[in-house]
């Protein structure tokens, strides 16, 4: 579910990219490139490269997916779609931001591998529940104890 803030933030650039000005397109034709590092819908980032793409503005959509702890050492992992030769020319901006990144395909491409990748966590928790749902109707175990036991194994 995209935010209100991140809905008219996407409006914004949509507004603004729509009613340029002749002076403000010439410089839109300047080559210039948004990064998107937020968690945008796919369709909104195709939609937002596709408009602006005819006045030369390319777009990248690089969404991270991590803990707070791989947010804070930038181990987390950005999925990126867009241009290979735009991803070149954001490199060191791309790298500032997080040291492990994936072009995955055009625009649109980094927030759809985002939304696969979430899948996987939430099957493990729904996975998790099973399990201790099971262990506690199949033996007298000390849920604690169970609890722990799961925390240490190795898948």
């Amino acid at each position: 579910m995209t935010s209100p803030f991140r809905r008219a933030l996407v409006s914004a650039m949509f507004a603004t990219l729509a009613i340029a000005t002749t002076a403000q397109a010439a410089a839109l034709r300047a080559g210039i490139r948004l990064l998107d590092c937020g968690a945008t819908d796919p369709e909104q980032t195709v939609t937002l490269a596709v408009r602006p793409a005819a006045r030369s503005v390319r777009v990248l959509d690089a969404p991270l997916s991590g803990s707070s702890q791989q947010f804070h050492d930038s181990t987390a992992v950005m999925t990126i779609g867009g241009n290979r030769e735009d991803c070149a020319a954001l490199e060191p901006v791309l790298a500032a931001i997080n040291s492990r990144r994936f072009l995955l395909g055009p625009p649109g491409s980094g927030s759809r591998a985002k939304l696969a990748t979430n899948l996987l966590p939430g099957l493990n928790r729904a996975a998790l529940a099973e399990t201790l749902v099971f262990a506690e109707r199949a033996g007298d175990f000390d849920n604690a104890a169970i609890n722990d036991t799961l925390r240490q194994w190795p898948s």
